[in-house]
């Protein structure tokens, strides 16, 4: 079974969400059934049903996959979150728990819960206030070590809140953000997992703050991460922080938002970027070639700053 759950977290990074749930939803059946009969049989030994952390697993891994479907429209948020809290009742780890915590902050940030958003994140981290202040110093507070990951789930919340367009929520993080001194940490960042997803919503936070100096360097320090790992899916995280930052500038400068899609003699345009992703997705993943399609229609197409913005909304990480 934990074998099914492996391939399924392969099947997410080919954008195969469906395929994903349709497998661990029966993978969590298996195990919640199984555990219903020790109850049932042993109820003197076990009078609640026994819980497994592969079951947590797959309905975790389940979460993820319903995360992209749900910011694609397939989903409605309600039904991601009864999958989110039955994967954190199988758990009894506490820092299993906090995992699915962070999923939970994704998805109440996608359905505009600011506050639960942060509240999730806070419970996922293991800071005590929920505001953006607390969590970015609790964040540079701790060891460099354990940074990446509470920077990826705080500036996921920030880029998200500057995509929509939440100015009250965006301008708490961004307020957050300038007092932390953790600019200067995502410098260090280098190659070090997972600062493609950091980098890819900070370039939108800079573009939402009008920065293009930092917003032009986040998104070259993105392309060094992509061609140390020169995957298909890191390369349409990349595409995804292009097309959303230059929609992004596109709101208050047009001529800037083509010259992030066009590139220059040191950035590739995001048409190149896509024709790659093509070329190297073929048969093999067809859910992310489909995705590079979709997306080369929208630019031959002169988009709006609004359709940029949108269409990267379904890459969730």
């Amino acid at each position: 079974m934990r074998a099914i759950v492996v391939q399924s977290v392969h099947l997410n990074d080919c954008f195969d969400h469906q395929s994903v749930c349709e497998k661990m939803s029966l993978v969590a059946e298996y195990y919640q059934t199984l555990g219903g009969l020790f109850r049932e049989v042993y109820g003197s030994v076990f009078p609640e049903a026994v819980r497994s952390k592969v079951c947590g697993e797959a309905l975790g891994t389940q979460v993820q996959s319903e995360i992209f479907l749900l910011l694609a429209g397939d989903r409605a948020a309600d039904e991601v979150r009864e999958t989110s809290e039955k994967a954190i009742e199988q758990f009894s780890d506490e820092r299993d728990r906090q995992r699915q915590y962070q999923f939970r902050s994704e998805i109440e940030a996608i359905d505009g819960n600011w506050d639960l958003a942060r509240e999730f994140l806070a419970k996922g981290i293991g800071c005590d206030s929920t505001d953006h202040q607390s969590i970015g110093r609790f964040i540079a507070s701790v060891p460099e070590s354990a940074r990446p990951f509470p920077l990826l789930h705080w500036t996921r919340i920030g880029g998200m809140a500057a995509v929509a367009s939440d100015q009250v929520e965006f301008e708490s993080f961004a307020d957050a953000w300038r007092t932390t001194g953790l600019d200067a940490f995502v410098k260090k960042l280098a190659l070090t997992y997972p600062a493609h997803g950091i980098l890819r919503r900070m370039a939108c936070v800079y573009s939402a703050l009008g920065d293009d100096a930092k917003l032009i360097e986040t998104l070259r320090s993105l392309r060094s991460v992509v061609k140390a790992n020169p995957t298909t899916l890191f390369g349409l995280i990349e595409v995804a922080a292009v097309l959303q930052s230059s929609g992004l500038a596109g709101r208050r400068n047009r001529d800037q938002m083509m010259r992030i899609l066009g590139g220059s003699k040191n950035d590739p345009a995001a048409t190149e970027l896509l024709k790659k992703i093509a070329r190297d997705s073929g048969a093999s993943q067809p859910k992310i070639a489909a995705v590079a399609s979709k997306w080369e229609q929208l630019l031959a197409c002169t988009p709006t700053p609004q359709q940029l913005v949108d269409a990267a909304k379904i890459v969730a990480y």
